[in-house]
């Protein structure tokens, strides 16, 4: 997954400790961060893994939080808010978005 919003880049990657989590890069003043911790504690939720597009200011992407399997996320960048758009497969199945 890599989505540049403005001078934002956000991409998927993995710090060693919180799994392959969703990230942020401003290229104007050089910051990194992670945006959220979907699959919390060491496991990965592997955003974008099969699907990521822009929707205006709110990026919309497949991942894993470790319950409820790979199904439909989304973040506002407007806002930095991130949330689980829809259990398609409900229950621990993966819908697999995108």
């Amino acid at each position: 997954m890599a989505i540049l919003v403005g001078d934002t880049l956000y991409f998927s990657a993995n710090d060693g400790s919180s799994g392959y989590e969703l990230w942020a890069h401003d290229t104007s003043n050089a910051s990194t961060w992670r945006v959220a911790d979907i699959s919390s504690g060491t496991g990965s939720s592997n955003p974008g893994n099969y699907m990521a597009i822009l929707v205006g200011d709110t990026l919309y992407f497949s991942a894993n939080d470790g319950s409820s399997g790979d199904e439909l996320w989304a973040h506002d960048t407007s806002n930095a808010s991130t949330w689980r758009v829809a259990d398609i497969y409900s229950g621990t199945g993966s819908s697999n978005p995108g």
